[in-house]
């Protein structure tokens, strides 16, 4: 847990007409990181021990707070370089002592302006009056609910995947056989059962047993594919395969029921970001949210669903309860709700064998308590 700031004789870091304590805005902005991120042959450092992948989140002005030593803190406005799921990079114009505690307040899709609390772990001298802080969060967050969206852009948790930390069992349907053969090998040093059908017909038996599936058809029909796995008793998340990133392929995925878009060409590197995103991170945030339900909050009415699930549990019927929470996930996925689709998703995958639903009531209860939230 973090320790609380306490908010003595606080003042503001920066005069109000200076977007940030550096004093710059966007265009220069950029360029400064354009140059910092730039080494002379033009490749970026990615330090191997780095766990959360960093991702460009430049924003001329973020609002941080500082307890300083002594107990008192203070209110600045600081230029933003990069985010990840344990932190944030920012530009200060003065040194920092580590160890500091601070919070920061950044944009949620659904809740606003969030306070994020955490403690300074960086402080480099990047030239002039320019020091980056390196901000490490108490808590993770979930990235895509803080991330600009673009299906066709996921942004993924991990920076680098080790093979033997995937578990699980995943589905690939491609007509392709290449495709297949690519696929096995990317995946041939993880611990994944795979499943290659080249129709989505082979896959209807036994779609309810997978955790993953990965869908390379024809972008005219990745939504009616979807559709027909859910049908089939799937609960697990779905990436879709996309050829290109063209109008066309946009405009026939923008409703397709996914939980990430894969742009061709994939590497083995890519593919597995993407599963640990799912297999990994997503469970982890599922049991985070069954353990303290600090999940997005929503001002929308119940879903449909949502009745459902209710109806469904006066009913004790666990199969309905479980394509309930299917729907529930592909709406929380949508909206980009991160961590109420991971919620739904495990509940609908333990509901699977079930013959009641007394054992996993509780989970179903926080479900719905996260759907309703405010």
């Amino acid at each position: 847990m973090s320790t609380p700031i306490r908010r003595l004789n606080t003042k503001p870091g920066t005069t109000t007409d200076r977007p940030n304590t550096v004093n710059l805005r966007l265009t220069a902005l950029h360029d400064l990181l354009d140059r910092m991120e730039r080494r002379p042959t033009g490749k970026s450092i990615v330090p191997r021990r780095r766990i959360f992948a960093r991702w460009p989140f430049r924003r001329e002005t973020v609002q941080l707070e500082i307890a300083h030593p002594g107990g008192n803190a203070a209110t600045i406005r600081v230029a933003c370089r990069n985010l990840s799921r344990g932190g944030l990079g920012v530009l200060h114009n003065a040194y920092v002592h580590t160890g500091s505690d601070c919070r920061v307040l950044l944009t949620h899709y659904e809740r606003g302006e969030t306070w994020i609390d955490g403690r300074i772990v960086r402080c480099v001298h990047r030239g002039g009056v320019v020091h980056e802080l390196g901000i490490q969060f108490y808590e993770p967050i979930v990235l895509s609910e803080f991330m600009p969206r673009d299906a066709f852009a996921p942004v993924f948790s991990l920076e680098r995947v080790d093979p033997s930390s995937l578990a699980g069992s995943v589905l690939h349907v491609s007509d392709d056989l290449t495709q297949r053969q690519l696929v096995r090998r990317h995946l041939q040093n993880t611990r994944l059962r795979l499943t290659s059908v080249s129709t989505i017909d082979e896959a209807i038996p036994s779609a309810a047993v997978y955790d993953v599936a990965v869908i390379d058809v024809p972008p005219v029909e990745a939504t009616t594919t979807a559709s027909i796995l859910r049908e089939a008793g799937f609960a697990g998340a779905i990436l879709v395969v996309a050829p290109d990133t063209s109008p066309p392929s946009r405009s026939h995925l923008a409703e397709a029921p996914c939980r990430a878009i894969l742009v061709k060409p994939i590497t083995g590197e890519f593919l597995m970001r993407a599963l640990a995103e799912v297999l990994i991170i997503d469970a982890a945030v599922a049991q985070s949210s069954l353990e303290d339900l600090d999940v997005c909050a929503t001002k929308h009415r119940t879903p449909p669903a949502c009745r459902e699930l209710q109806a469904a549990m006066q009913d004790d019927n666990p199969q309905a309860c479980r394509q309930a929470c299917i729907r529930l996930a592909d709406d929380a996925r949508q909206l980009g709700w991160g961590s109420v689709a991971a919620l739904a998703t495990a509940a609908a995958r333990d509901l699977s064998q079930r013959e009641s639903i007394g054992p996993v009531k509780s989970a179903m209860d926080a479900l719905l308590d996260a759907f309703r939230a405010a």
